[in-house]
Formats: structure tokens, C-alpha cells, sequence
């Protein structure tokens, strides 16, 4: 028996509702394979960027390291040096004290010419 006119079967409709529902969840599917995709893709970059920043990191510690041992170094010299300046102070010191004698017994000497009387 033919269905009436202006109405379709009830099992076509079925079958419209059922292809529309089949076309959503592709749909459907097929954005969220773009998602993960895209989600994909931002992993991968971020994790190139994380690893370069590793590698940046570790580039500026060898470098801060660096640093500080030279600075070490230039410490201990500045070190060495200032006992060597003191040692060298200590040193003239030494050198200037029969000087310093010298000086003293030479105007005493001229303070006693300088007392007696002139003639």
C-alpha cells in the first residue's frame, strides 16, 4: 500500500534521522580529531621551547660558574696582593728605622750646634 500523499514512511524518516545523526557524529568526530591535532602540535612546540630553555638554562649556569671561579681568582689575587703590599709596608718600615735614627741623632747634633754660643 502506498503512503498517503505529502507524508513520507515512517521508516524513511527513520532512515533521514538516523544519516543526519551519522553525518553529526562524523562531524563531530572530525572536530575532535582537529582538536587533538592542533593539542598535538602545541605539545610538540612546547616541548622544543621547553628543551630549549633547558638547554639555555644549563648555558647560563656553565656560565655563572664560570663566572664565579673567576672571580675566585681575581679575589685570591687581590688577596695576595694586599699581603704583599703590607708585607712590603712592614718591610720599609724596617728599612726607614736606623734612617729614622739617623734623622734624630743628626738634629740633636744640630740643636747642640745650634745652643752653644757664637763667638
Amino acid at each position: 500500500r502506498a503512503p498517503p500523499r505529502g507524508r513520507r514512511a515512517p521508516r524513511l524518516d527513520a532512515l533521514a534521522k538516523t544519516a543526519t545523526t551519522a553525518a553529526s557524529v562524523e562531524a563531530v568526530a572530525a572536530n575532535a580529531r582537529d582538536a587533538v591535532d592542533a593539542a598535538e602540535a602545541k605539545a610538540v612546540k612546547a616541548q622544543a621551547e621547553a628543551s630549549g630553555a633547558r638547554a639555555a638554562a644549563a648555558a647560563a649556569a656553565a656560565r655563572a660558574d664560570a663566572l664565579e671561579a673567576k672571580l675566585e681568582e681575581v679575589l685570591a689575587a687581590v688577596q695576595q696582593t694586599g699581603a704583599r703590599s703590607a708585607q712590603a709596608a712592614q718591610d720599609i718600615g724596617k728599612a726607614l728605622q736606623p734612617v729614622a735614627a739617623s734623622v734624630a741623632a743628626l738634629q740633636k747634633r744640630v740643636e747642640a750646634v745650634e745652643k752653644r754660643p757664637r763667638p
